[in-house]
């Protein structure tokens, strides 16, 4: 995990290629697919010991962290997109304030969270209704995971900053720590030391203050080195008065020495930038409520399924951890759309701008067909290897072939979003969710009553597809904010 890979690019010059999307979503993409696999792991171990109602009430109380952390996704996303327009802007001084501002957000809504943990977790159940059984396991795995949402929203604010910098082998490494760590854990806990439910949820508690604690450590060691570089604040254009000998490609190594150039500061006056601030408030809201959107469909299609039985609530945990690990794998192309869009517009170039969105659909649409083979094909092993119990398995079967749909539906809406975040038009990005989030519920009305929970996750469908409709219909216009009448081509 070298912070010091490669040193700041200068300018972007030369036409984006497939290497230049593949350098950052690849690795971003194998990270993203273990993000889910805290809850996934959970569950499998648990799984293991053969009791539905474990099985059941792990995921659930798993599957509330995801959604209640998935809330605060804006520390993530709004980092990456400021984040990597100041980078394109070559604004040193705004990059290392842009990770300051979201730590300071991580720290004090995690602490929110834990000072809130009973009231969170009482409205969560009754919400969503399970067994006396399930309630009290969830509830025994929610109080001992809870303390660790400090870390958890760091680790939120740590990956967006280095996704928006471009640094996509230091996020794979983090997560790969996270990840491997809470696996392991679960393992010794639960099948060694017995320790059952609360097991699990210790290791998941571990593993994410540990992967904080490196991914301050190595963020610290990053702005320490970036401050060697001349990265000049306040120029009119992306090469004045930088030596055209001294600049460098996209991804390049050659930098300028800041011994020849004013070295542009970092102050809490900068932090605290009243702009600044207006700007992170108003990109966190808008993407704050489309995001409680997308957990408004997520958690009513949970709860959907734990007030049927037990049985259903456990067959659709496991479809929806499948579901959600090809999510985060296709998302990973729209993690690189929101750096490299972001560059592009902070450097003013359109055609930058258009190859990303270009060649990152390309890439996320031909991964996504994979997974949806790879699911149908490998999706009953995989329910196996989740579960021990034979009704849990036939059952999950039954509904497999939404799950395989998932990655070829959903990722036009991902692409799409990491376009819009990139570019910081978060407010059409959100009333756009407003409206598909809408014909959702229409969907379940009319589909649920005739096809029960077939009819629930074909509605989950519809809404991946009405998001990319409505978002791809406000593409004009997002280019024509972005860049007005005129753009800086470079040849």
């Amino acid at each position: 995990m070298n912070p010091q890979e490669q040193p700041p690019a200068v300018t972007h010059r030369r036409p984006l290629s497939h290497r230049d999307v593949l350098a950052i979503a690849v690795p971003i993409t194998i990270s993203n697919a273990t993000v889910p696999l805290i809850g996934f792991a959970d569950t499998a171990v648990i799984g293991q010991l053969g009791e539905a109602h474990l099985l059941g009430a792990v995921a659930l109380a798993a599957n509330l962290f995801n959604f209640l952390y998935f809330v605060f996704g804006f520390l993530r996303m709004g980092t990456t997109g400021l984040t990597a327009q100041a980078v394109g802007a070559d604004d040193n001084s705004e990059v290392g304030a842009n990770l300051l501002r979201a730590l300071l957000a991580a720290a004090i809504l995690g602490l929110g969270i834990v000072i809130l943990q009973t009231p969170v977790i009482q409205l969560s159940l009754a919400g969503f209704g399970p067994s006396a059984r399930v309630s009290e396991v969830a509830k025994l795995y929610f109080d001992i995971r809870v303390w660790g949402a400090p870390a958890a929203l760091a680790n939120f604010a740590l990956i967006g900053w280095f996704i928006g910098l471009g640094k996509a082998s230091i996020t794979f490494y983090l997560q790969l720590l996270l990840n491997c760590l809470n696996i392991g854990l679960a393992i010794v806990f639960v099948m060694v030391l017995d320790w059952g439910v609360g097991g699990v949820a210790a290791a998941a508690l571990i593993a994410e203050y540990v992967a904080a604690a490196v991914g301050i450590a190595v963020a610290w060691r990053v702005l320490r080195w970036r401050g060697r570089w001349f990265v000049g604040r306040g120029r009119t254009g992306l090469d004045s008065g930088i030596p055209k000998d001294a600049r460098s490609g996209f991804g390049g190594r050659e930098v300028v020495d800041c011994n020849k150039h004013e070295q542009a500061g970092l102050s809490w006056g900068t932090v605290f930038e009243m702009s600044k601030l207006r700007k992170l408030f108003a990109v966190s809201r808008d993407i704050m409520i489309r995001t409680l959107c997308i957990q408004a469909a997520f958690v009513f299609f949970v709860a959907q399924g734990a007030r049927t039985d037990d049985l259903t609530l456990a067959a659709n945990a496991v479809l929806y951890s499948m579901m959600m690990i090809s999510i985060y794998m296709i998302d990973g192309f729209a993690f690189a759309a929101e750096a490299l869009v972001g560059q592009a517009i902070g450097a003013q170039r359109r055609d930058r701008f258009r190859q990303a969105v270009k060649l990152t659909t390309v890439w996320a649409f031909g991964l996504s067909v994979v997974l949806s083979i790879g699911l149908w094909v490998g999706g009953g092993w995989i329910i196996n290897f989740v579960s021990t119990n034979d009704a849990v398995r036939q059952t999950s079967r039954v509904f497999l072939i939404w799950t395989a749909l998932v990655p070829m539906t959903s990722v036009w809406c991902f692409q799409l979003d990491g376009i819009f975040i990139g570019a910081t038009d978060t407010e059409t990005m959100r009333n756009m969710m407003l409206w598909a989030i809408a014909v959702y519920f229409a969907a379940w009305l009319a589909l649920y009553p005739m096809f029960g929970n077939h009819g629930l996750w074909i509605a989950m469908h519809v809404f991946f597809l009405a998001r990319a409709v409505a978002l791809s219909s406000q593409m004009p216009a997002l280019e024509r904010k972005s860049f007005g009448g005129s753009s800086r081509v470079e040849i």
